[in-house]
């Protein structure tokens, strides 16, 4: 019945130039292609279907609900035993998006040809508070590991907000004698939610995403009021801004990407340079003149550094660790205690930068409110 369904609404609709078909299978490995991904992703999902032809042959589409959180997985038909555990970015707020989909499994994924893909559709939202985003991380951490991957099989990455998601989950994980995975990677993490680190005033001028040439005034006011992170008092919490995280003994080999462009850039060179303290092996590269998680763009320096972060996996990933006590397994879970503003005060602030929240709730629901999106603000 659904597939009928959805017959009879490509039929009714009518594309200028390629059909719907030509332009969601042939043009789907170019990135940089302009076609409204996330509507296409919007019908499908209201049917409970999945735009599998975005998917490349050699994967098999699954998706799990583990604890309430979303799991997509993309089993390679080879049948590995390996996998990239991915916290997607969207500055905690933003839902997962057609096409980072694309990139991750046309793009990112056709480097890594041993490997199985993981994506984690955490919860998102302007009213999601912390620590929701990093339960949802490692209730597929933990999933994974019930699946029977072993931690040296596993890497994690995380570009921008999930970047913070991986480092100060990852954190925890050590801090509580938890197992960790193989490696990590970091693309343009953000780590420093206190935003003292120097790069936000060196080169707020240089980014054209966060920076002072950035149209949306109100987005750079909420750069230091983050929704997801509004409610702890002390954002110096090495959970919440992981750059304070001075010893990180035990910390996984990490690959760390940044461009010299971006306000973020600090956040990355501080953090390695407490990796090198630590002890823990690491690759830290600055590109120059690059901007945030430029690896996503159809670029040639975007397509050298997909393959920086795909050779670095496939070299630290695969030295199988000791079996896991299930008992371990089911102890990862993201418990924290913290000091927290009640909902009064973080309407207080808000209101203090002229910010009507409400609006920005009301039309991220009214954006999403035919897709699966039903976690939005809840």
């Amino acid at each position: 019945m659904k597939k009928i369904l959805l017959i009879i609404l490509l039929m009714s609709i009518s594309f200028s130039e390629d059909s719907f078909k030509n332009k969601l299978i042939k043009k789907s490995d170019i990135i940089s292609y302009n076609i409204d991904r996330d509507w296409a992703y919007s019908v499908y999902s209201t049917m409970s279907m999945e735009l599998e032809n975005y998917i490349k042959d050699k994967y098999i589409y699954e998706v799990y609900d583990e604890t309430g959180t979303r799991i997509e997985l993309y089993k390679n038909k080879m049948k590995s035993d390996k996998i990239v555990l991915i916290a997607n970015g969207g500055s905690f707020i933003n839902p997962y998006k057609q096409s980072r989909k694309e990139y991750i499994i046309n793009v990112f994924g056709s480097y890594l040809n041993d490997f199985n893909i993981a994506v984690v559709d955490y919860r998102m939202g302007y009213k999601q508070r912390f620590p929701n985003l990093n339960k949802d991380f490692l209730n597929a951490y933990r999933f994974i590991l019930k699946k029977g991957y072993n931690p040296g099989n596993i890497s994690f990455l995380g570009d921008s907000s999930g970047g913070n998601i991986v480092a100060g989950s990852t954190i925890y994980l050590i801090d509580n004698n938890l197992p960790v995975p193989a490696s990590i990677v970091l693309l343009s993490p953000y780590l420093d939610v206190t935003n003292k680190v120097e790069s936000r005033q060196r080169n707020k001028s240089k980014d054209v995403f966060f920076g002072t040439n950035n149209t949306e005034k109100n987005g750079i006011k909420l750069q230091d009021y983050m929704p997801y992170f509004i409610n702890v008092k002390d954002k110096s919490n090495r959970y919440v801004s992981p750059i304070y995280a001075s010893e990180l003994k035990g910390f996984p080999k990490t690959l760390i990407h940044v461009g010299s462009y971006e306000i973020l850039e600090d956040d990355s060179r501080v953090f390695a340079q407490n990796l090198k303290n630590s002890g823990v092996a690491f690759n830290y590269k600055s590109f120059e003149e690059l901007y945030h998680v430029f690896h996503m763009f159809d670029t040639p320096e975007g397509r050298e550094a997909t393959i920086q972060v795909a050779e670095f996996i496939k070299n630290n990933t695969g030295i199988k660790k000791g079996a896991l006590n299930l008992k371990d397994v089911n102890r990862i879970k993201f418990n924290v205690s913290f000091d927290s503003y009640t909902e009064d005060e973080i309407n207080d602030m808000y209101r203090s930068i002229n910010i009507d929240m409400n609006s920005f709730i009301n039309i991220q629901e009214k954006t999403n409110e035919k897709n699966n999106r039903k976690y939005l603000n809840k």
